[in-house]
């Protein structure tokens, strides 16, 4: 997955819009199983993901430039 964000340009700055968009689809998707406490764990999940593909892409990144 991080070969394919970097090959697509994929930045650390990309995630907060994808997790402004994932979440109220999240909710029109669960109806009123999203409550409040369900989307905090998705969007806790979401950053805890993200966080570990932006270490590793800015690696990369890092890698490739050298």
């Amino acid at each position: 997955m991080v070969a394919r964000h970097v090959e697509c340009g994929v930045k650390a700055e990309h995630y907060p819009y994808v997790a402004e968009a994932l979440l109220p689809a999240i909710r029109d998707v669960i109806g009123e199983g999203a409550t409040d406490e369900v989307l905090a764990a998705w969007g806790e999940a979401y950053w805890f993901l993200a966080d570990i593909l932006i270490g590793k892409e800015a690696a990369l990144y890092e890698e490739i430039a050298a």
